[in-house]
């Protein structure tokens, strides 16, 4: 008899921050006429968030469209501030008044292999209109080691440089 696969269900789908940053998608999506994906990562997507975190999100960027990108996440962070999250503030720039990264999960993923950023994270979440897509970094980086091999050991280099 052949064993019945088991999926176990991803802790962050009984999360708060997972109803809220949902919930704002849908009101930002019916205020302004768009859509833009809304990764979660950092201390929230692991569920070692404590009352001092700070929230970690990423919007890639549009360059087709800035002006509705940066109204997008303006919308996106007063919301989330609403709901009692925190945004620790690190860009220099005194023209962004929020630590919002710009990146796709691809460009995140490479940060990480290339030793960058995002070493301690796993997984990041892509939240939508339609639902939440989980980005396993894992999964992820072995697919460029085999898709890519020449771009995945420049950027492993680059990591045994650091």
């Amino acid at each position: 008899m052949e064993k019945e696969p088991s999926f176990e269900r991803d802790p962050i789908f009984e999360r708060k921050v997972a109803k809220d940053i949902q919930e704002v998608l849908n009101e930002i999506k019916t205020e302004l006429g768009c859509e833009k994906p809304i990764i979660l990562y950092g201390s929230y997507s692991r569920g070692t968030d404590t009352s001092e975190s700070d929230l970690d999100l990423s919007v890639p960027w549009d360059s087709e469209n800035p002006a509705k990108w940066i109204q997008y996440v303006e919308k996106l962070v007063a919301k989330m501030k609403e709901r009692g999250y925190k945004f620790d503030h690190k860009i220099e720039d005194p023209n962004v008044p929020y630590d919002i990264e710009f990146k796709s999960p691809d460009l995140m993923l490479a940060d990480r292999i290339s030793g960058r950023m995002y070493n301690n994270q796993e997984k990041v979440y892509i939240f939508t209109s339609t639902g939440v897509t989980i980005f396993d970094f894992a999964s992820e980086e072995k697919k460029w080691q085999q898709q890519y091999p020449k771009f995945y050991d420049e950027l492993v280099q680059k990591r045994k440089q650091k």
